[in-house]
């Protein structure tokens, strides 16, 4: 299994605006924002990809583009345990995004539980088959902070 986080240098504003919003406190002022990630996606072996989408303002399935617009951190499990994050993923499917979601990263907002935005579904599908410390809470990563836990490993 893969997870591919988009790099917000080249998307549009509104990627931007997340990565700088998400960013730790320091990083937005330093500069370094700007090379971090705006979205994150699961990648299955099969080439679909899952996440909540802003786009689509939903939790879907869809095609991985594999361009250089991704950076893709690969993780080594079991096919059966890799079942189990599709499986999680299925039961979230067509759950609404989570717009305000996002703003809990400076406001504090609690979970939803009924709507999601992409770092919360990969960090909860990756804590539920142990990727990712108990302590972890998904409701308060970013891609940029779930791209450092994956890279530390």
């Amino acid at each position: 299994m893969r997870v591919a986080f988009y790099k917000s240098s080249v998307g549009g504003i509104s990627d931007k605006v997340v990565a700088w919003w998400t960013s730790p406190f320091s990083d937005k002022f330093n500069g370094e924002w700007k090379t971090g990630y705006s979205h994150v996606e699961f990648v299955f072996h099969d080439g679909l990809m899952f996440s909540a989408s802003p786009v689509a303002g939903k939790c879907r399935f869809a095609e991985f583009s594999g361009s250089s617009s991704w950076d893709v951190v690969t993780i080594n499990m079991e096919p059966l345990v890799e079942d189990t994050v599709r499986s999680f993923c299925e039961n979230l499917e067509g759950l609404k995004y989570d717009y305000l979601g996002i703003l809990g990263f400076v406001f504090g907002n609690p979970d939803s539980g009924d709507r999601w935005f992409c770092s919360e579904v990969v960090s909860a599908g990756l804590k539920i088959v142990g990727e990712l410390p108990y302590e972890v809470t998904p409701s308060t990563i970013s891609p940029n902070k779930l791209y450092n836990l994956l890279e530390e490993d």
